[in-house]
């Protein structure tokens, strides 16, 4: 449950401010032992930090699934 929460304030976060994680420029490393597969499927929000875009929202879902080898799709809802 902690690890879901996280998540959703790390998406919600990422949405709003920062560079992307794409940006070599910004310094970020990307996390090397990083099991994406782990991660794959729906999650449900019960926990976030309010945002605007958010306001509203009531039974809130992420859902990830592969693209291919290294994108992951997101759906919110």
């Amino acid at each position: 449950m902690r690890r879901l929460a996280l998540l959703a304030a790390c998406v919600a976060l990422a949405a709003c401010v920062g560079p992307s994680y794409r940006d070599p420029a910004a310094g970020i490393a990307a996390q090397r032992d990083f099991q994406p597969e782990r991660y794959l499927g729906r999650w449900y929000e019960i926990a976030r930090y309010p945002v605007f875009f958010e306001q509203g929202c009531t039974a809130t879902t992420a859902d990830y699934g592969p693209i291919d080898a290294e994108t992951i799709s997101v759906r919110n809802t």
